[in-house]
């Protein structure tokens, strides 16, 4: 769960328990009402990918790493399996 996600639900969760204590006359007022405009939504980037002209760099920089080979073969196993489909799994 994004930082976002958490913040932007407990201030629901908040304006949502102070709603009801406002309708059944507990408080006169909810003083979270507008307290969600005093943070900013982050856009998220959803699952950027490599640019396929960056591909060989990447490759080559995988091979010349000090990674373990195991690693390095998985790497390189879901690249290739992954452009298959398309990029979609």
């Amino acid at each position: 769960m994004r930082a976002n996600d958490t913040v932007f639900r407990l201030i629901r969760l908040a304006n949502n328990i102070l709603d009801h204590a406002v309708n059944i006359g507990v408080i006169e007022f909810n003083p979270c009402h507008k307290v969600s405009s005093a943070f900013t939504l982050k856009s998220n980037k959803h699952q950027p990918s490599l640019p396929p002209e960056k591909l060989g760099e990447f490759l080559a920089a995988l091979h010349h790493s000090n990674r373990d080979y195991i690693t390095k073969m998985l790497v390189q196993w879901l690249l290739f399996n992954n452009g298959k489909n398309g990029g979609s799994s």
